[in-house]
């Protein structure tokens, strides 16, 4: 399939949207299964998959997914500037619910923790942490990070293409699609 956000949250057990309030698990791992059978299937070709979710996992779950992926699991970790990525993350926070402070106050919890919901905070946009954790359980050679250029939006899908092999130009078609839009002034 093309998204795996189901397969890569029942993995990890992470509960979904209104099931997140409710305190409630994550979707049947029935939706990782039939995702490791597709991967299982394909034997001539390299397979992706991925979501954001994945990032946030700990180096025991971490462990966990390369016992069931195998060797030939590598990782790529993509990173956007630090000053682009916190508005777009408050934003995600502030439509999931989860949020209705001020961005300055949420940014200073970032940038200078003084409880443990702001460490934890912190930890979820600690980039450098984000790779450390997980080239020190695969080891640094089945990690490659990628650091997104917001000049040139084809950079990621001709990086993507390169990692994979694949020809260029066959994952960029941003001609078709409006794009990920962020929030906008009313």
């Amino acid at each position: 399939s093309r998204n795996h956000r189901l397969a890569v949250a029942a993995f990890l057990d992470r509960p979904m949207g209104w099931a997140k309030a409710d305190g409630g698990r994550g979707p049947s791992l029935r939706n990782w299964y039939e995702l490791l059978g597709e991967l299982d299937a394909e034997t001539r070709r390299r397979t992706w998959f991925g979501h954001e979710y994945a990032a946030r996992a700990e180096p025991v779950v971490i462990e966990r997914l390369a016992e069931q992926l195998g060797p030939s699991l590598h990782v790529v970790i993509t990173l956007r500037h630090y000053a682009r990525m916190l508005p777009s993350a408050w934003q995600e926070l502030l439509k999931a619910g989860g949020s209705r402070g001020e961005f300055e106050l949420w940014v200073r919890s970032i940038l200078k923790p003084r409880g443990e919901d702001d460490r934890v905070r912190r930890a979820r946009h600690d980039q450098p942490a984000l790779v450390a954790r997980w080239a020190g359980v695969l080891g640094p050679e089945r990690v490659s990070v990628v650091v997104l250029n917001r000049r040139d939006h084809g950079f990621v899908f001709r990086a993507f293409e390169s990692l994979l092999g694949l020809p260029a130009g066959l994952l960029d078609d941003r001609a078709g699609h409006g794009g990920n839009r962020s929030m906008t002034v009313l």
